[in-house]
């Protein structure tokens, strides 16, 4: 019963997100193009990809920690593509992932979580400027996967197997909390400034990154328009 009840709140959650990511973005909604809903596509297949079959492992004082290096594409998938096909790229592949590689019963609180990631990663060109976007992109990264790991992630493990567990896997989770971050938020800034400059700078309506113009880089030039760190 608990579990239909938090299925329910969590969509009830992603559905406004979604909204809100509509209503924020709304030239893009209307008329995407096909390149790229093309690469939506190829960020949900990596998303899915590195969340179900690839992660690595290894020992922490005691503790196993495990990265999952399918939350950090979906991070990107908000900056390239604005709020609401992040929460579109976070819907689809973890649904998919859930069919492909399903364990136990089905939770939408996952998919909640993966919503939020693709939803915060917009968040980072929220801004009238992109001035020291790598630092809003860690405290929005960060902020953001405190509340999965924290709040989302453990109501749902205290609803399937207690208090006990969930108060064991919070005492674990303060421990990886700060090396995961350190690890995603540098992967998120390289591989982001790497398609950054890939991608056709001509087609800005493309892409929520480019609403304020310019271009993404670790200096300060007077010449062009590149932001700062």
């Amino acid at each position: 019963m608990f579990n239909l009840i938090a299925n329910i709140i969590s969509w009830i959650f992603i559905i406004i997100l979604a909204m809100v990511g509509a209503f924020i973005d709304k030239k893009n909604v209307k008329n995407p193009s096909i390149f790229a809903l093309c690469l939506m596509a190829m960020f949900v297949a990596m998303t899915v990809l590195l969340t179900n079959l690839i992660s690595y492992s290894f020992a922490f004082f005691g503790n196993q920690v495990q990265l999952n290096f399918g939350q950090f594409i979906l991070f990107i998938s908000g900056m390239l593509f604005g709020p609401f096909y992040g929460v579109i790229c976070g819907i689809c592949s973890d649904s998919i992932g859930a069919i492909t590689n399903i364990k136990g019963a089905y939770s939408s609180i996952f998919t909640l979580d993966a919503a939020i990631t693709g939803f915060a990663g917009s968040a980072v060109f929220f801004f009238r400027t992109n001035k020291y976007w790598y630092w809003k992109m860690v405290m929005i990264y960060c902020a953001q996967f405190f509340l999965i790991s924290f709040f989302n992630d453990e109501i749902w493990l205290w609803i399937v197997f207690g208090k006990g567990y969930a108060l064991s896997s919070l005492m674990i989770k303060l421990i990886k909390y700060p090396i995961e971050c350190l690890i995603y938020t540098n992967l998120t800034s390289l591989v982001f400034l790497a398609l950054f400059n890939i991608l056709d700078h001509s087609l800005y309506n493309d892409y929520w990154c480019y609403k304020n113009g310019g271009r993404l880089t670790f200096k300060k030039s007077k010449k062009d328009n590149v932001v700062e760190l």
